[in-house]
């Protein structure tokens, strides 16, 4: 497991307490992770198609990890946020790789 992702969540775990802040806490620090991650494979993986495409299937292995995290602790609501960030990572994804047109 990726260790920032591990970090994060514990970072956030004491925090979780069902108020409606926490809820939009939680969502701004996925958010945060997100974007941070996402920068940081392009970064990293832009010439490398191959890796890029390794590194965003990693990617929402971790989110997948955090869901049932989550859902041990019964968090559903913050469970549902981690499915929506992952269900939007993966369209994001998939335009990612696709193939670029040429133009002519």
């Amino acid at each position: 497991m990726n260790p920032k992702l591990e970090s994060f969540w514990e970072t956030l775990k004491p925090g979780l307490d069902r108020t409606p802040e926490s809820l939009v806490h939680f969502s701004w620090a996925l958010e945060d992770w997100e974007a941070e991650s996402l920068a940081v494979a392009l970064d990293l993986f832009s010439k490398e198609p191959v890796l890029l495409k390794h590194e965003l299937a990693s990617q929402l292995e971790e989110l997948d990890w955090l869901m049932q995290r989550l859902l041990e602790l019964e968090e559903y609501e913050c469970c549902a946020r981690v499915k929506e960030t992952r269900e939007r990572a993966s369209v994001r994804n998939q335009d990612l790789l696709k193939p670029k047109r040429r133009k002519r």
